[in-house]
C-alpha cells in the first residue's frame, strides 16, 4: 500500500491545526461525571481536570477524595453536585474529612 492521500493528509493537518500542546483535557458540557454501577455500590467518576476516569466505591474514602476535590474545583463543582443530586448520592460525600 502507498502511503496516505491528499485528502487524508489535509484532514490531518486540518484537525491538529486548532490544538495548542499545552493544552490540557476538557470535557464536554453534556458529558456525564458520574456513572453508577452495580445497583449504586461502585460508580466510573470521570475527573474532568485530568481526563482520567475512575472506578470507585461509592462512600469509601477514595470517593470522598475525588468527589471532595471536585467539589472544591470551582469550574466543576456546580455539574458534580447536580449529578449527585440527580443519584440521591449528594449525603455520600463526606467533604470535610477529603481536605
Amino acid at each position: 500500500m502507498a502511503g496516505k492521500n491528499k485528502f487524508q493528509e489535509s484532514t490531518n493537518k486540518s484537525a491538529q491545526a486548532g490544538k495548542k500542546k499545552d493544552e490540557g483535557f476538557q470535557a464536554s458540557a453534556d458529558l456525564k461525571r458520574i456513572i453508577p454501577l452495580g445497583g449504586g455500590t461502585h460508580a466510573y467518576v470521570l475527573d474532568p481536570r485530568t481526563g482520567l476516569t475512575h472506578h470507585l466505591q461509592v462512600g469509601s474514602d477514595r470517593w470522598d477524595v475525588l468527589i471532595g476535590a471536585l467539589l472544591s474545583t470551582p469550574a466543576h463543582a456546580a455539574k458534580i453536585q447536580a449529578e449527585l443530586d440527580k443519584l440521591g448520592w449528594s449525603h455520600l460525600v463526606r467533604v470535610e474529612e477529603a481536605l
